[in-house]
């Protein structure tokens, strides 16, 4: 049996991420050592592994922000206010990087719908 003291700064993200991957490769190997003979340190060192999964699986998910308004309100308010505001309504359209309504992304639903109310 090899025996292997390792001293880590938790704040060092990289380290402990090598070590993650480490432990997640070990992971189908039974522990050898007894529960109650596992110190504080270590106790601590697999705690701040943990949130640091959690953290990391937190930072990987992309927040897709679902918007309240659909294409179908948005176009109902466009019809009410392009006549009068055309060059505005094109200009916000291409600064949300499209060419019209039908290209809009979805993201942007909320913040243009808000725009026309505003006019």
């Amino acid at each position: 049996m090899i025996e292997i003291t390792l001293k880590i700064d938790p704040a060092n993200k990289l380290l402990v991420s090598h070590l993650m991957a480490m432990i997640a490769i070990m992971a189908d190997v039974e522990p050898q050592v007894e529960p109650e003979k596992v110190n504080i340190f270590e106790k601590k060192l697999l705690e701040k592994t943990d949130n640091i999964l959690k953290l990391q699986e937190t930072e990987q998910k992309p927040e897709t922000a679902v918007p309240s308004k659909t294409l179908q309100q948005v176009r109902e308010v466009l019809g009410t206010k392009v006549e009068a505001h055309r060059d505005a309504v094109k200009a916000k359209l291409t600064e949300l990087g499209a060419k019209n309504i039908s290209q809009l992304d979805a993201k942007y639903y909320d913040q243009f719908f808000d725009f026309l109310t505003a006019l």
